[in-house]
C-alpha cells in the first residue's frame, strides 16, 4: 500500500499542475462568437431540423464535426452549450496535463514534471481551455493517441495500438488535419519490432483509425455532398499563404519562445548516442506528429485567432523539450522540485504580443479584442423580440454569431466568408485579405438569391459596398440598430409595432422623385440602379417607378 507521504511526493505536482491550469483557465474563461455557428447546428440537429444552420439547407459550415455533435448531447441533456463546451474543454486540459505528468520516462516511470508543468503554465491554453472551440479537445485526442501508441509498442499488446489509430480517428473528426496524425502514428508502427509484428501493428492503427475517420467521410458525402467541409471553400484552403502562415507563427512562437528549444534540444540528444539512447519513448513521434500538424496551418495563412491553430502543438513541443532535456541530463529526473521551478520561469516568460504588427496582418486575440458591440447586455435578447414569429433574413458578420444563436433568428446569412453558403464560400479570390474573412457576399446575391433584409454592422455595410448600391435606411431597436437592405413593406410594418424605429423611406422616395427634373441623366441611373435593387424588384409600386423609365427611355 502506498504511503500518503509517498503519493504526494509522486502526484503532489501532477495535482499543482493541475490546480495552477485550470484555476487560469476557469479564470479567463469566454466564449468565442465562432463556438456559436456549432452550437446553432447542433440545436437545429436537436429540435429536429437537422444538422444545419439554417432550416432546409445542407452546408457543412463548421470544421468540428465531432465537437457539436458533442455539443448537441449537451443541448439534449438540457445543459445550454457555453456551460457543457466550457466543462469538458476544461476536462480536456485536464486530460492533457494528466498524460503528460504520466508519460513513462525511459526506464517506465514518470518523469520529471518539466512537460506538465510547463503546459499548466502556458497562457495560450488558458485563452483556449475554454472558448466554446474544440481547441483543448483536439489537442487531448491527440496526445491521448500519442500515449496509447507508447503503451501498444511497450506492451505488445494489440488493442492498445487499435485504440491509438481510433484517437487519431477521433482527431480527424474534430479537426480534418487530424487525418495527418494517422501518418505519424503509422510511421511509429512501421518501425518498431520485427517485420511481422511491424505489419500487424501498423494495420491495427489503420483500422482503429479507419473505423471512425471512414463513417465521418461517409456522412459528409451522404448528407452533404462533399468530402470536404464547406468551411474549406470560404477559407481558400486550396490555396497557400505561407507567408501568412510564417507570420502567424511568427507572432506565436516570439511570443512563447522556450517551445523553439524543444525540437533542439530532441535533435541535440538524438545526435548523440549515449543521450538517444535515453529519449523518452514517443517524444520523436509527437514531434513529428507537430511537423506535421503545423504543416496544413502554414498553407492555409493560419487563423485569424492568434495562437488557436498552435494550441494542439504545445503539449507535443513541451513533450520533445522534457526528452531532450532528461536525455542530456539525467540527474534532473531525480530532482522534480527544480525542474518544476525551470518549467514555471520558461512557460511565464513569455514575451508581450505586437498587437499592433498582429491586426495589421489581421490577427487579434479575440478573447480581449475590444468589441463594445458584442458585449453591450441585452443585445440578442432585444433582437429576439423584435424577430420573434417574422420571417426575417439576416447577413451577419462574424460578430454577431452569437446573436444570431441567441435570437434565434430564422435565416442567418454569414456574410464575410461564406462558412455557411456555397455560392459565397465558392467565389473565386482576386486578391488576398484577411485570412479567413476574404469572400464577403454580393450584396446582389444577399438580397436577390437570399432574401435579405438586415445587417446588424456597418461592417456588414462596408464589405459589400452597400452605400455605392442601395439607399442606406438605419432601423433603431431600442439601443441596438440594424441597416436595411431591402425594403419589405410588410416586415417593416410588423416592426414598427414592436416599436421598431426608421424613416417611413416611401417619403424619402417621393423626395427623390420631386427632385428627379433637376438630376443628370447619369446621377437618375444610378439612383433607379440602387432604387430597383432596394425597393422596386421587391415593391409592386409602378407610380413610382414611373418617372424613373420614362426618363431613362427618353435618352435612348
Amino acid at each position: 500500500m502506498t504511503r500518503p507521504s509517498t503519493w504526494i511526493r509522486r502526484r503532489g505536482w501532477e495535482l499543482a499542475a493541475l490546480l495552477l491550469g485550470l484555476g487560469a483557465a476557469l479564470e479567463r474563461r469566454w466564449i468565442a462568437d465562432d463556438a456559436y455557428i456549432s452550437f446553432r447546428y447542433a440545436r437545429n440537429l436537436v429540435e429536429g431540423q437537422g444538422l444545419v444552420f439554417n432550416p432546409g439547407e445542407r452546408v457543412e459550415g463548421f470544421t468540428n464535426l465531432a465537437w457539436t455533435l458533442w455539443a448537441a448531447l449537451g443541448l439534449l441533456l438540457g445543459v445550454p452549450a457555453e456551460a457543457w463546451s466550457q466543462l469538458w474543454s476544461l476536462a480536456a486540459y485536464a486530460g492533457v496535463i494528466t498524460l503528460l505528468a504520466r508519460w513513462p520516462g525511459r526506464d517506465g516511470t514518470p518523469p520529471a514534471p518539466l512537460a506538465a508543468v510547463g503546459v499548466a503554465a502556458c497562457s495560450a491554453l488558458w485563452s483556449f481551455a475554454t472558448g466554446g472551440l474544440e481547441t483543448m479537445a483536439f489537442a487531448c485526442a491527440v496526445l491521448a493517441a500519442l500515449r496509447l501508441q507508447v503503451t501498444a509498442h511497450r506492451s505488445g499488446t494489440p488493442r492498445y495500438g487499435l485504440w491509438a489509430g481510433a484517437c487519431a480517428g477521433l482527431a480527424s473528426a474534430l479537426r480534418p488535419e487530424g487525418a495527418l496524425l494517422a501518418v505519424a502514428l503509422l510511421a511509429s508502427s512501421a518501425r518498431s519490432g520485427a517485420a511481422a509484428p511491424r505489419l500487424a501493428a501498423v494495420l491495427r492503427c489503420a483500422l482503429g483509425f479507419a473505423a471512425l475517420a471512414l463513417p465521418v467521410l461517409a456522412f459528409r458525402w451522404l448528407y452533404y455532398g462533399a468530402l470536404v467541409p464547406n468551411t474549406a471553400h470560404a477559407k481558400s484552403a486550396e490555396l497557400a499563404w505561407y507567408d501568412q502562415g510564417l507570420a502567424y507563427a511568427g507572432f506565436f512562437f516570439a511570443q512563447h519562445w522556450v517551445l523553439g528549444v524543444g525540437p533542439v534540444l530532441w535533435l541535440v540528444a538524438a545526435a548523440r548516442p549515449p543521450s538517444r539512447s535515453r529519449l523518452a519513448p514517443g517524444s520523436g513521434t509527437a514531434l513529428l506528429s507537430a511537423a506535421l500538424l503545423a504543416w496544413p496551418v502554414l498553407q492555409v495563412g493560419g487563423d485569424f485567432m492568434h495562437g488557436r491553430m498552435w494550441v494542439p502543438l504545445v503539449p507535443l513541443l513541451w513533450l520533445g523539450l522534457q526528452a531532450g532535456a532528461l536525455a542530456l541530463w539525467p540527474a534532473l529526473a531525480a530532482r522534480p522540485v527544480p525542474c518544476l521551478l525551470v518549467a514555471l520561469a520558461c512557460a511565464l516568460a513569455t514575451l508581450p504580443p505586437d498587437a499592433n504588427a498582429m491586426w495589421q496582418r489581421g490577427i487579434v486575440d479575440e478573447r480581449t479584442f475590444p468589441d463594445p458591440e458584442r458585449s453591450r447586455p441585452g443585445r440578442s435578447e432585444t433582437f429576439a423580440r423584435a424577430f420573434e414569429g417574422l420571417d426575417v433574413r439576416v447577413a451577419f458578420t462574424g460578430g454577431d454569431a452569437r446573436v444570431m444563436y441567441e435570437a434565434r433568428v430564422p435565416v442567418a446569412l454569414e456574410s464575410e466568408a461564406g462558412l455557411t453558403d456555397v455560392f459565397v464560400a465558392r467565389q473565386v479570390l482576386s486578391s488576398r485579405g484577411r485570412v479567413g474573412h476574404e469572400k464577403p457576399a454580393p450584396l446582389e446575391y444577399l438580397v436577390r438569391e437570399r432574401g435579405a433584409h438586415f445587417t446588424l454592422r456597418t461592417r456588414g455595410l462596408v464589405l459589400t459596398q452597400a452605400a455605392d448600391k442601395i439607399p442606406l435606411v438605419e432601423v433603431r431597436f431600442g439601443q441596438e440598430r440594424a441597416f436595411c437592405l431591402h425594403w419589405d413593406p410588410a416586415l417593416m410594418q410588423a416592426l414598427a409595432r414592436r416599436g421598431a424605429r426608421f424613416a417611413d423611406f416611401t417619403q424619402t422616395l417621393d423626395r427623390t422623385l420631386a427632385e428627379l427634373p433637376q438630376r443628370s441623366l447619369p446621377e437618375v441611373r444610378r439612383q433607379y440602379a440602387m432604387l430597383k435593387l432596394f425597393y422596386f424588384e421587391h415593391v409592386a409600386d409602378p407610380a413610382r417607378e414611373r418617372p424613373f423609365l420614362d426618363r431613362l427611355a427618353r435618352s435612348r
